[in-house]
């Protein structure tokens, strides 16, 4: 019998030993895989903030190239004398950072930025400013000083005449950044190079294991500098790096960074670099050829990598002791239990566990209804003991338990759980008043001769709300980069808007057919296309500096009467250009100065008054309403400010977001920014003031505003007092009260074009220059073809109009998209040849308007071609063009020829 009792407690203790065994093997197992998971998850991360960081690179290498470019282009003498035009150059060189700078006469002859005599003979470079009269850059070389530049060639005329040229070395050092990898500790390194060819243009602010030179293949470099040393790798690697057997960097980058560079697209791979693991990420530069490239080393990416490591390790430790602990305890026990009664061994365990666990574990019997503690944790985790709520069904909404909580207590109580159970439920604390979220595992099992159920429940409010922090982390993260999408396209649109005006009266007026009439009209339309881009970049000056908490109010005395008849007065003339009537209401109670930022209150009065007048019909009425009301704190004045309009008014969806940056409802053909409104609620705000609105949709809105101003005495007024708004007005377009004395010390320069969006951009990377119109373009290509305007803005539609005449051309003319639908709808079959198409038009859009002539059903709806012509400039535009049924997208500016050469080639190829 002793023999038998002996071979049956070897048996149990190596069937311990192998479930102990087998524990520690599907833990490992489970460590593993969430290492890899962790470690793909740290990957991505990485390869993903080193491609934003080298296409942030790039862009800010785009901005550099296209403020040298400005520079460039905004250069200007006023006569051929060299001497004159030295100290020019000089300045030029100090402003813009440039190696040296030439001028040269007709004759061949000038000087350079130091005064020293220069001759076209000693021009690095094929000259052809002088002998072509074009604009040009040249490739990459190293000049006298040992310095890599490439030479720009620029004709310079006055009043129209050739007078000589300007030639200047651009060190490709401006296209690199002194602390061009701090963000990663300063590890790794940038180069720019050409993505062509792979010359080396911008070379790394350090020394380098493996030398490399400007002009050198970036490609060869790659070559030298890469090994294939996998112990190398795994000695930099990590816990990850050991689990992950064979997973190593990848030993070569030279084909995927060359077919990147090939295609401008932009990639990360990893990969061994002068025996380091790096990633190396590029990035094409828009606007140009160049491609930028960032070598960083993973660990300096991969910074967290060490701290879960460690958790790892620990994590992993603790496991393994625990279930080894947890095995030799369980050994014990079993060897007490053969000891000692079966109730001690209970007692035992139940303590043993309590202890070790942050549960609570209990068995609940339904036939006699008792529950016994295993981990007594119950009432710190629910409240009240698990038999409270097992006795009284009425706890449960006691403590707000949900749904599924008291559905698992009753089916507890019934018995009707016949396998394993999980879920969540929630309740609310007795102690705290706040909502705990507790998760749980009910099981059958026979214990002590009765059927049973064990339920083991754990409090999950912590986990849970951290995952609803980050879920909200990333959603504010995702609007973030939302709203940095919406701003850049909508900015393109509408500063593309005027300047097509611009640009389009240009070659109006350059028409040599244009009488004087014709040229006054020109520049009148000029005049009101650069007002309207000034007011928008005004308007998204003062918004950023109302986000960045900048803007800060005046405080002088002023004239409230003065300001509100000199608003009047502007109103007055806007609304007599429509056919609006006008009506001023003033009560200034005797008021004559008032002491704060005047330039604020009269920009606040000329947005409300604007937008009545933009947004209501010809015909309608506009009134202003201004009263000064009794005195309520003393020294100040409340002032009431009404702006009413019987115009198109606004929806009651639409006023809940009225004054959220760029909201527009887009129900008018007078569209904006969006800011003007956002910027109007946030002077009131810092003036302490109040603004509601009342608004129906084609009844009319009324604007209420009510701020508290100081009274100022009226011998603080000054003698003059329009000298004195004159004094408080800022200068326009100025960044900062420094301005305007820099502006007086040096050109101000010009505004950065677009890249690719001009001839001399594609002449910095190495293209011709633009060619003038063939003979073929200045006659009348367009003789015998019809087409439709579809255009709301009406000096876009004018000019569109005008230039297509002038190539011969016959047209007719659409304010939206629906009247575009109709008109080709309604005219015989073939009327139209080619329709022109805005895209931002309200009630119907472009893309809408297409789809549906396509979709007409009319014999020449498919033949007809639609060409877009839109403000919009980016690859989605494009695409969102083409999707629609478009034949082709022309971007805004409107240049002629290109819309001539489209045209007729879109007509060839549907014969």
């Amino acid at each position: 019998m002793n023999a038998a009792k002996t071979k049956d407690e070897k048996q149990q203790n190596f069937r311990l030993i192998t479930v102990l065994v087998l524990a520690i093997l599907v833990v490992l197992a489970a460590v593993y895989a969430v290492a890899c998971l962790v470690d793909d998850r740290l990957t991505e991360s990485a390869e993903q903030q080193v491609i934003t960081y080298t296409e942030q690179a790039a862009f800010t290498v785009s901005g550099q190239l296209a403020l040298v470019q400005a520079a460039v282009d905004a250069f200007a003498v006023e006569s051929g004398d060299a001497e004159s035009v030295q100290p020019l150059l000089n300045a030029f060189c100090e402003a813009y950072g440039f190696s040296n700078a030439y001028f040269l006469d007709m004759d061949g002859s000038g000087c350079d930025a130091a005064g020293n005599p220069f001759s076209i003979e000693s021009l690095p470079v094929i000259e052809t400013a002088l002998t072509r009269a074009t604009y040009s850059f040249s490739d990459s070389y190293a000049n006298a000083n040992g310095q890599w530049v490439r030479m720009g060639q620029k004709p310079l005329f006055v009043k129209g005449v050739q007078v000589g040229a300007l030639y200047v070395e651009v060190p490709m050092s401006l296209f690199t950044m002194p602390e061009e990898l701090a963000i990663f500790g300063h590890g790794g390194y940038f180069i720019l190079f050409e993505g062509r060819t792979g010359e080396v243009i911008g070379l790394p602010n350090q020394a380098l294991k493996t030398p490399v030179a400007p002009g050198d293949s970036v490609f060869d470099f790659f070559e030298r500098a890469q090994i294939a040393d996998v112990e190398q790798a795994d000695a930099a690697g990590s816990l990850f790096a050991s689990l992950r057997i064979g997973e190593t960097p990848a030993p070569s980058c030279y084909d995927e960074v060359r077919a990147w560079a090939a295609d401008r697209e932009v990639g990360a791979v990893g990969t061994v670099m002068d025996g380091v693991p790096c990633y190396v990420s590029v990035a094409p530069v828009p606007g140009s050829t160049w491609t930028a490239c960032s070598v960083i080393p993973i660990a300096s990416v991969r910074t967290e990598e060490p701290v879960i490591n460690v958790m790892y390790g620990l994590v992993l430790l603790i496991v393994v002791f625990s279930l080894v602990a947890a095995g030799v305890l369980t050994y014990m026990l079993f060897q007490r239990r053969l000891r000692a009664s079966h109730i001690a061994m209970e007692e035992s365990l139940y303590a043993a566990l309590s202890e070790s666990i942050d549960m609570a574990v209990n068995l609940y019997c339904p036939a006699d209804g008792t529950t016994t503690p295993i981990v007594a944790k119950a009432s710190a985790i629910l409240g009240h003991p698990l038999q409270a709520f097992m006795d009284d069904p009425r706890l449960a909404r006691a403590v707000d338990l949900s749904s599924e909580g008291r559905l698992m207590l009753q089916h507890m109580r019934e018995g009707s759980i016949s396998q394993l159970n999980k879920g969540e439920f929630s309740l609310r604390s007795p102690e705290t008043g706040l909502t705990r979220w507790v998760v749980y595992t009910v099981e059958p099992l026979s214990f002590d001769g009765k059927d049973q159920l064990m339920l083991v429940i754990q409090d999950v409010t912590t986990e849970r709300t951290v995952r609803e922090c980050m879920r909200e982390a990333m959603d504010a993260a995702d609007a973030a980069s939302n709203a940095k999408s919406d701003f850049l396209s909508r900015m393109s649109h509408d500063i593309r808007t005027p300047m097509n005006v611009i640009i389009g009266m240009v070659q109006i007026a350059q028409n040599p057919s244009s009488d004087e009439a014709k040229m006054r009209v020109c520049l009148q339309k000029i005049g009101i296309a650069s007002n309207q881009l000034l007011n928008l970049i005004n308007e998204v000056l003062d918004f950023s500096k109302i986000e960045s908490g900048k803007m800060v109010l005046a405080s002088s005395p002023f004239s409230l009467r003065d300001i509100v008849d000199g608003v009047a007065n502007v109103t007055r003339i806007q609304c007599e250009q429509k056919r609006l009537t006008f009506q001023l209401t003033c009560e200034y109670d005797g008021i004559a100065a008032f002491e704060g930022d005047a330039v604020r209150v009269e920009q606040m009065l000329t947005n409300l008054l604007t937008n009545a007048v933009k947004y209501t019909d010809e015909g309608g009425r506009v009134s202003l309403s201004v009263r000064v009301l009794p005195e309520k704190v003393a020294g100040y004045r409340p002032v009431e400010f009404v702006v009413a309009d019987n115009g198109i008014g606004m929806s009651e969806e639409f006023q809940k977001n009225l004054f959220e940056p760029f909201s527009m409802e887009g129900r008018s053909r007078s569209q904006g920014t969006g800011l003007g409104m956002s910027i109007v609620k946030s002077v009131i705000v810092l003036m302490g003031g109040l603004i509601t609105v009342d608004s129906k949709e084609n009844v009319g809105s009324t604007f209420r505003v009510l701020v508290n101003i100081r009274v100022a005495p009226s011998s603080a007024l000054p003698a003059s007092p329009a000298d004195d708004l004159a004094a408080l007005r800022p200068v326009v377009l100025q960044p900062s009260e420094e301005a305007p004395a820099a502006k007086a010390e040096a050109p101000s320069p010009a505004l950065p074009k677009r890249a690719g969006s001009a001839p001399a951009a594609a002449a910095l990377e190495g293209d011709a220059a633009a060619k003038p119109p063939t003979d073929k373009a200045a006659g009348r290509p367009g003789e015998g073809i019809h087409v439709l305007v579809v255009e709301d803005s009406e000096l876009s539609a004018d000019i569109a109009c005008e230039l297509l005449s002038m190539k011969g051309f016959t047209y007719d003319c659409a304010r939206q998209g629906q009247e575009a639908v109709d008109k080709f709808c309604s005219a015989p079959e073939g009327t139209y040849d080619v329709i022109l198409m805005d895209v931002h038009m309200p009630v119907v859009n472009g893309y809408e308007a297409t789809r549906a002539i396509r979709a007409s059903g009319r014999g020449d709806a498919e033949s007809v071609v639609i060409v877009a012509m839109s403000a919009n400039a980016f690859t989605d535009d494009v695409a969102a063009s083409l999707e629609s049924g478009m034949d082709a997208h022309l971007c805004k500016p409107m240049r002629i020829d290109n819309v001539v050469s489209v045209v007729i080639e879109q007509l060839a190829l549907k014969g």
